[in-house]
């Protein structure tokens, strides 16, 4: 019987990475697509239950429905009995509205029902700009990572699920839509060339998305605007330290530059913001964003003779660092933090060089470090804290995984 010969099976990875980098953007936008099939089909469980979720969705399920069938009242019958409160609509309860007419068009399907199907889609959507904003600070596949978490984080999904009629599913996409567009505005403003258009087109949009949120969200919107604010003190901070020279008028001279192209980005974001919200509130989203400064210490009276009706809500409650942790969701602070500490060794370890890290650390420090302090004061916060945590863990993962690659590339 003759001898069996033994062959070597060996795999060659680096053809394997070759042939998954050349069709990337196809293999991104399937895997983007399937977080988002996955993030939908989850927020689908509680689609066939009798009765929306709580007891806010009623609230504007009533208001939707006076829009749907054309018959708004000047005021609210059932609101501030027995005087009755102006009947304020927002955008959220046209959105609904228009969009169940388009769907009932199409499909034929009830009115309630809709309702049922309308959050889940619009938090489901949040994936895409989750994706966005994860590109833009680090890589597409930290934007994968992002969109992952985003989609998926339990914060969100508890309150996002089909049937839960309420505004939070457009506080989570408008949040991330209006940070995408404003970052992808900033990153690409250039500083020889302030004419150029794609930074102001992106500019407008994040206007217009930041009006949208207004609208949506009444004054919760406000600490947006000091997001963008924070990122540009702080890296024009940077830059005049980095900068040539040895006085400081010298390296002001030398960071002119980054200084006028960026600046245009907040000029046409802020007017166009104006723009869009000045014909239906005034100046009163203006007011908001400045009033959000002293928010945290005016917006709980909990002292004095007869405290503020809104610390009885439980929401509203005061909340322990470790209710803070449950809330957000346990994996997610800690890859968040995780995150933040990756971004701050990177940022370090590239100073004074040519990098994206500077604004992605001082973009990220400044949006966890307010919505920490504000869960404190209110749990209803931690859902704010929550996203950039989320994309905080999506940083991290797209690092590690990046790691992960050269070591594999290194040694197998």
């Amino acid at each position: 019987m003759a001898e069996e010969k033994e062959t070597e099976i060996s795999l060659d990875l680096s053809k394997l990475f070759q042939a998954l980098n050349k069709h990337k953007l196809a293999i991104s936008l399937l895997i983007l697509l399937a977080i988002f099939y996955l993030s939908f089909s989850i927020r689908l469980a509680t689609v066939n239950e009798p009765y929306l979720l709580a007891a806010d969705p009623h609230y504007w399920y009533r208001k939707t429905k006076y829009i749907v069938e054309d018959n708004v009242p000047e005021s609210d019958p059932l609101r501030g009995h027995p005087e009755h409160s102006k009947l304020g609509l927002g955008f959220f309860p046209y959105s609904a509205a228009y969009s169940f007419k388009l769907a009932h068009f199409i499909t034929g399907i009830e009115f309630y029902r809709f309702l049922f199907w309308f959050p889940a889609i619009i938090a489901a959507l949040s994936v895409f700009p989750a994706f966005w904003i994860g590109k833009e600070l680090y890589s597409n596949k930290a934007g994968l990572f992002t969109a992952f978490f985003i989609g998926l984080t339990p914060s969100f999904l508890s309150r996002s699920m089909a049937g839960f009629f309420d505004t939070d599913c457009f506080v989570i996409l408008l949040s991330v839509l209006t940070v995408a567009l404003f970052l992808s505005a900033y990153n690409r403003a250039d500083i020889e060339n302030i004419k150029k258009k794609s930074p102001i087109i992106l500019s407008i949009l994040a206007g217009l998305s930041l009006a949208t949120f207004s609208l949506t969200w009444g004054s919760g919107f406000a600490y947006i605007p000091w997001l963008f604010i924070g990122l540009f003190i702080f890296h024009w901070l940077y830059r005049i330290v980095i900068a040539q020279g040895n006085k400081f008028k010298e390296k002001l001279k030398h960071s002119y530059l980054f200084f006028r192209g960026h600046l245009l980005v907040y000029i046409v974001l802020f007017i166009s913001f104006i723009c869009f919200t000045f014909p239906f509130q005034g100046f009163a989203p203006l007011n908001s964003v400045t009033a959000v400064t002293s928010f945290f210490q005016t917006g709980k009276a909990e002292g004095g003779i007869f405290p503020n009706v809104w610390v009885s809500i439980s929401e509203e409650m005061s909340a322990s660092f470790t209710e803070i942790v449950a809330r957000v969701g346990t994996p997610v602070f800690i890859f968040g933090i995780v995150g933040l500490a990756i971004l701050f060794l990177l940022f370090t370890s590239n100073f004074g060089k040519s990098s994206i890290y500077p604004e992605t650390f001082f973009f990220m420090f400044i949006w966890l470090a307010p919505t920490l302090y504000g869960s404190f004061w209110a749990v209803r916060f931690t859902q704010m804290l929550a996203i950039p945590m989320a994309i905080c863990s999506g940083i991290a993962f797209g690092v590690l995984f990046d790691l992960t690659i050269k070591m594999i590339k290194k040694y197998g």
